[in-house]
């Protein structure tokens, strides 16, 4: 009875086993491409800040959104429980108003570039995909103050370099103004944001002042999935913003058996062009 026992267990842990040995090898050949989509949560309380008019204070903000390109993206981000002056801020959308106290941008586009590319330094523009708002909120009562913002704006992204699933977005006030104000080469003269304010709702007349967004967000890459058969096999999609070239680029080390340009998992660390035998090679997204 014990062989037979034995035997039995022997024969469970060699299917195991096998089990591993082909998941791990299905997972070894799989190889994460096209576009990054991602979500992401705010790490502080988010506001805009509006000089002359006060804040709009929210409590908490998230977003969606994908990276298609070696540089461009999409972001859409709903910011919660927003108030200004004790009067409850609600965005508006083109397909009506949103929920009391949250506000949704439009879609977004995002561009990644250099804040200081000797230091290898990175950030991300955010402005309107189409039109010229980001987004356009609603705080009724007296006075009825409507508020469109349009302009664009950067924030600093880290780590660079680095080949993870999670990264950190921070936009934030610095000497009164903006931190970020530019990328390096854009051949901008200063990213601002603005807001067109109305005390009077949104009939107007407008009068235009500057706004500085403080967000800090934390940035998650959603898996990969893979349908085999009637499986669905996730995989993290580890990508990477990589300094150095003329302008950074978003991308994935991806492993390499052999005769790969690169021996370290972050790319870092080049082979000799002539004779590679690393383990990774570089593919930019979305290849």
């Amino acid at each position: 009875m014990k062989r037979t026992t034995m035997a039995g267990l022997c024969l469970v842990a060699a299917f195991a086993f096998s089990a591993l040995v082909a998941g791990g090898a299905l997972a070894f050949k799989h190889t994460n491409s096209g576009i990054v989509h991602f979500n992401s949560q705010n790490e502080n309380a988010p506001h805009l800040e509006i000089k002359g008019a006060g804040e709009v204070l929210c409590k908490s903000d998230t977003a969606t959104g994908t990276i298609e390109t070696t540089t461009k993206g999409t972001v859409t981000a709903k910011f919660v429980s927003c108030e200004s002056a004790s009067k409850k801020c609600t965005g508006v959308l083109n397909t009506g108003a949103g929920e009391e106290g949250d506000i949704t941008t439009f879609l977004l586009t995002t561009t990644l570039g250099y804040v200081n590319k000797v230091k290898g330094e990175v950030g991300t523009e955010f402005a309107p995909k189409s039109g010229i708002y980001n987004a356009e909120f609603e705080c009724p009562g007296t006075p009825d103050l409507f508020n469109k913002v349009t302009g664009t704006v950067i924030g600093r992204l880290t780590p660079a370099n680095v080949s993870e699933t999670v990264s950190h977005s921070d936009l934030k006030k610095a000497a009164g103004a903006q931190e970020v104000k530019d990328l390096e080469g854009d051949g901008n003269d200063g990213d601002v944001l603005i807001s067109e304010i109305s005390s009077t709702g949104k009939g107007g007349p407008f009068a235009s002042d500057e706004g500085i967004q403080n967000v800090d967000s934390v940035q998650h890459n959603e898996n990969q999935v893979v349908v085999k058969g009637k499986k669905h096999l996730e995989f993290p999609d580890l990508a990477e913003v990589k300094t150095g070239g003329p302008e950074p680029e978003y991308g994935r080390c991806v492993f390499h058996k052999k005769k790969g340009a690169f021996s370290d998992a972050n790319c870092q660390v080049a082979e000799n062009p002539a004779d590679p035998d690393g383990n990774y090679d570089w593919h930019p997204i979305p290849q």
